[in-house]
């Protein structure tokens, strides 16, 4: 047999020391219509399950209503996003 099938696996896991983020995007914000969100209300709506993960916003999709957001993380998109449509991203 080859000489790689014989070695045993080895490598770099950094598994212990992951960071989970629940993702949600600015396209799905802009479909709930309300004015105020946080992660209460999107843990209410079922968008996100967890209440001690961090939510990030990220800029997926299209917003056109303005909307006060306030959520752990956002990405440059999405508060470029939020903000052309007249709303504002506030970190908790």
């Amino acid at each position: 047999t080859p000489l790689m099938r014989r070695l045993p696996k080895r490598g770099f896991t950094n598994y212990p020391f992951k960071k989970e983020i629940q993702i949600v995007n600015v396209g799905i914000i802009s479909e709930l219509k309300m004015e105020k969100i946080d992660v209460n209300t999107l843990i209410e709506m079922g968008i996100v399950k967890k209440a001690h993960l961090p939510v990030k916003i990220l800029g997926g999709g299209e917003i056109s209503n303005a909307v006060e957001v306030q959520a752990d993380m956002f990405s440059a998109t999405a508060i470029k996003k939020i903000e052309s449509a007249g709303g504002k991203a506030i970190y908790l």
